[in-house]
C-alpha cells in the first residue's frame, strides 16, 4: 500500500535570473515497509527533497500525499510530524550537547506524541534504547561521551520516539567507518523488520544503498532519471547516468572487469538548464530530439521507469 506519493514536485530557491531550480518535478512513490534509496552526484536536489518531507524545505509547487491526504502546506503541523521524522549525516551536529540521552528521547514524546506520562515514556525510552542496541547506562550522557556509531544510535532513537511511518535517511553512515557503517545498516534492518516503518536512504554511497534498498531512484539536476528495484538497477541500468554511476562502484569480483565511464563534459549550472533533457552535453546517446524536447519517466520493464527517449 502506497504510503508517500509525490507528484510534480519542485523547489526553487531565490527569484529572477538567480533562481536556482534544486527540484524539478519530481514524481515518486514509496510503499509501507519500503526502504526507496535516493542517489545522485552532490547538488542534484536529494537532500533538499527529504527536507521538504520534514517541513524543513517549503516546495514552490506540486503534491504530497501522505497516507492519501495531500499534506503540503501542513508539513509543519505535529500530526504529521510525529509520523515522518529525519535522520541527519552528522549525529555531532543534530545532538544537542548539553542533552544528556534521557532528554534528548523524552522531547520528541513530549511535544509530538502528545505523551505526558512519564512512567509510560520511560518505558518508551528504555524499548527503543534496547532496539537501537543501547544499554541504559547511556540516559546519563551526552553526545561528547558517546562514540560516533553511538550518536547515531540515539539520533535513530529519537526520530523512533514518535512512532514515525517514515524516516528520511540523509546520508545517515557517511561519516562513520566501514565497520560501524555495517552495524547501522544491519539495525535499520532489524528496525524495519520489527516496526514496519519506511525509510527513504539518500546517498550517493551506492554499495550501501544496494544492501538496504528495495528500489532505487536515480536523480539528476533536481529530477528523478531512473527509478528499479535495487538488483534490476544494479545489473541492468537503462539511463546513461545511471550506468556511468554505476561504473564507479568498486567491485571485489577480480572477473569483473568492467570499465569506469568517465562523463565527458560538466554538470550545467542549474540557473542556465539547457533546453530539452538536462543531461544532454554528457551523454553519448544525444540526439536531435533530446536538444528541443524533455524526456518524461517512462516504463521500460516491471517496475521499471526510466527518463531517457534512447531507451524508449
Amino acid at each position: 500500500m502506497t504510503l508517500l506519493d509525490i507528484q510534480d514536485l519542485h523547489k526553487t530557491f531565490g527569484r529572477g535570473a538567480d533562481a536556482i531550480p534544486a527540484v524539478r518535478g519530481v514524481d515518486l512513490q514509496l510503499e509501507r515497509g519500503e526502504t526507496l534509496g535516493l542517489v545522485g552526484e552532490s547538488g542534484c536536489g536529494k537532500t533538499t527533497l527529504g527536507r521538504i518531507l520534514v517541513g524543513l524545505n517549503v516546495p514552490t509547487s506540486g503534491r504530497v500525499l501522505f497516507d492519501g491526504q495531500d499534506v503540503v502546506g501542513r508539513l509543519n503541523e505535529s500530526q504529521y510530524r510525529a509520523r515522518v521524522q529525519m535522520v541527519f549525516q552528522h549525529p555531532q551536529a543534530s545532538l544537542n550537547p548539553r542533552f544528556r540521552v534521557a532528554s534528548t528521547l523524552s522531547e520528541p514524546a513530549k511535544l509530538l506524541a502528545a505523551n505526558s506520562d512519564s512512567e509510560k515514556i520511560s518505558e518508551a525510552i528504555a524499548e527503543t534504547l534496547r532496539l537501537v542496541g543501547l544499554g541504559q547506562e547511556y540516559l546519563t550522557r551526552k553526545p561528547g561521551q558517546l562514540s560516533g556509531g553511538q550518536q547515531q544510535r540515539v539520533a535513530i532513537a529519537r526520530a523512533l520516539m514518535s512512532a514515525p511511518d517514515l524516516i528520511v535517511l540523509d546520508e545517515p553512515t557517511s561519516s562513520l567507518d566501514q565497520s560501524i557503517r555495517s552495524r547501522i545498516i544491519s539495525l535499520l534492518k532489524d528496525i524495519q523488520e520489527t516496526k514496519a516503518v519506511a525509510y527513504l536512504f539518500i546517498s550517493h554511497d551506492l554499495s550501501t544503498v544496494r544492501k538496504i534498498a528495495h528500489r532505487v531512484a536515480v536523480m539528476y539536476l533536481g529530477r528523478i532519471v531512473e527509478v528499479s528495484e535495487t538488483n534490476e538497477l544494479f545489473d541492468d541500468p537503462k539511463h546513461p547516468y545511471t550506468k556511468a554511476l554505476l561504473s564507479a562502484v568498486p567491485s571485489l569480483d577480480s572477473n569483473d572487469r568492467s570499465e569506469r565511464i568517465i562523463l565527458r563534459g560538466e554538470t550545467p549550472s542549474p540557473t542556465e538548464l539547457p533546453v530539452g533533457c538536462s543531461f544532454q552535453d554528457r551523454c553519448d546517446l544525444v540526439h536531435d530530439r533530446c536538444r528541443t524536447q524533455r524526456p518524461e519517466l517512462a516504463e521500460v520493464g516491471p517496475s521499471h521507469q526510466v527518463e531517457c527517449f534512447a531507451t524508449q
